[in-house]
C-alpha cells in the first residue's frame, strides 16, 4: 500500500487523527485547525482467509513517520496507538 498522510488535530483537548491520500497537502487538510502532529502513515491489515470475511479487532498495524514541512510539525510515536485505536473503533 502507498504511504498515506495524516494529521493529528486537537479537538477539544483530545487528539483526533485524519488520514488522507498523499496527493493532498497537510496544510489544506488542516484548514487552519490546531495540529498536534503530522506526517506519513502506513497501515497494514491481516490477510482475510476468504473473500467477505471480517478483519478482527487489533488486526491493523500502524506505522507513522516523517513530518509535515508545510505545517512544521513532526509525527510522534504515540500517534501509532491513537490511530490504531481509532481505526479499530471505526471497524466495529
Amino acid at each position: 500500500m502507498d504511504n498515506l498522510k495524516y494529521i493529528m488535530l486537537d479537538f477539544g483537548g483530545s487528539p483526533v487523527p485524519v488520514i488522507f491520500p498523499s496527493m493532498l497537502q497537510h496544510t489544506d487538510v488542516a484548514n487552519g485547525n490546531k495540529v498536534l502532529s503530522a506526517g506519513f502513515v502506513q497501515l497494514h491489515g491481516s490477510n482475510a482467509p476468504n473473500p467477505g470475511s471480517c478483519i478482527l479487532e487489533n488486526a491493523v498495524e500502524v506505522c507513522v513517520f516523517g513530518e509535515s514541512r508545510s505545517l512544521k510539525v513532526k509525527s510522534l510515536p504515540e500517534d501509532n496507538e491513537i490511530i490504531r485505536r481509532e481505526i479499530n473503533r471505526w471497524m466495529r
